[in-house]
């Protein structure tokens, strides 16, 4: 399928002028003129010297196959000076031809020249004794390979000169000023062929004084200093409850540890405790019965194992005297007073395995 458009006569994009496009080239170099226009339909191109001599493709002259360049209505055709010569610095001119009308183009290559001037010297910040400027650079013209500023306080009448080398450069930067002084600024764009005029009207900037800066300084907010406080802050508050856990911890442990080193394991009777039989006390066997396995642990303090011994050795004292006498009961004394109730009758027992908790025996 197919589209048509309404049929367009061909123009000039915005900006040129039927009057002027001027092209550079080096003697023995090549120059290209590139004539663009606006046409639906497409164009028809001619290049020519002086409207006279028509341009076809040789060894001196190279006509390009014209090109759309928005793929809408935009056409460009370039035409190729090879081998530049003295004689070769003439005006060209380029016709586009349509169904719809004709437009021509003067085209004029002649030597490099010196670049223009650049545009829109600004100041782009101040801090000390430094400050930053940026432009743009030359809009049409040859490229400039370099620029210079120029500077004077504005009291004086010497100017200082710096040079930024370089085609892409857009920005430079002022070194040494003088705090509190008024500072006068200009800047020029170069290349091979020469230097462009300075720009003007001159730019003008102050270096701030020590106190402005002190003052410009103090009326910044001051959010990042709270933050810091802040954070401090909440680090030692950190750090202390730390410091009291660790603490809290190291108190417990230690009440602990010293309520579990006053009291001893024992083994104490589940009921009654053991019984030494008439034949035990004729032979002479122990009278300590060995602890049966019905036997239960329990926790006695330390301060009952002095009376408890001194109980224990008394009670070996009685047995041995009952030994001499020839006497033998059914149950010792010790036993007859655990079934009285009376306070004195604690298992001894218990008691025996405390003791030898404690010697080891």
């Amino acid at each position: 399928m197919y589209t048509t458009e309404a049929p367009e006569p061909p123009g000039y994009e915005d900006g040129q002028s039927e009057l002027e496009f001027r092209w550079w080239a080096n003697v023995g170099g090549t120059g290209s003129l590139e004539c663009t226009v606006g046409a639906a339909p497409a164009p028809n191109f001619r290049w020519s010297i002086d409207g006279e001599r028509v341009l076809f493709n040789n060894r001196k002259y190279f006509i390009r196959r014209p090109k759309l360049l928005d793929d809408l209505a935009v056409w460009s055709s370039v035409l190729e000076v090879r081998n530049v010569t003295v004689i070769d610095y003439k005006t060209y001119i380029c016709k586009a031809t349509n169904s719809r009308g004709t437009y021509t183009a003067n085209h004029t290559l002649g030597p490099p020249v010196p670049p223009l001037q650049p545009l829109k010297l600004n100041v782009s910040s101040v801090m000390g004794s430094t400050a930053i400027f940026s432009w743009l650079p030359p809009s049409r013209g040859t490229s400039p390979s370099g620029y210079s500023l120029k500077y004077r306080p504005l009291t004086g009448n010497k100017y200082t000169f710096i040079d930024a080398v370089g085609s892409n450069l857009t920005t430079a930067t002022i070194q040494g000023l003088t705090p509190g002084t008024g500072y006068e600024v200009m800047i020029q764009s170069f290349n091979d062929q020469g230097r462009s005029p300075f720009a003007l009207p001159p730019t003008h900037f102050t270096v701030p004084g020590v106190e402005e800066e002190v003052a410009s300084s103090s009326s910044q907010p001051r959010v990042p200093r709270l933050t810091l406080l802040l954070m401090s802050l909440t680090g030692a508050a950190l750090l202390v409850l730390n410091i009291s856990i660790i603490i809290c911890f190291f108190k417990r442990f230690t009440k602990m540890r010293r309520t579990s080193n006053s009291y001893k394991a024992c083994y104490t009777p589940a009921s009654t405790p053991g019984i030494t039989t008439d034949e035990e006390d004729r032979t002479g066997s122990s009278d300590i019965v060995s602890s049966p396995s019905h036997y239960q642990v329990r926790a006695i303090p330390i301060f009952n194992v002095k009376w408890r011994v001194k109980e224990f050795a008394e009670g070996e004292k009685t047995k041995k005297k009952k030994k001499r006498r020839g006497r033998n009961t059914d149950r010792p004394p010790y036993q007859n007073r655990a079934a009285s109730g009376s306070e004195t009758s604690r298992e001894p027992f218990a008691v025996w395995v405390v003791f030898r908790e404690i010697t080891g025996c």
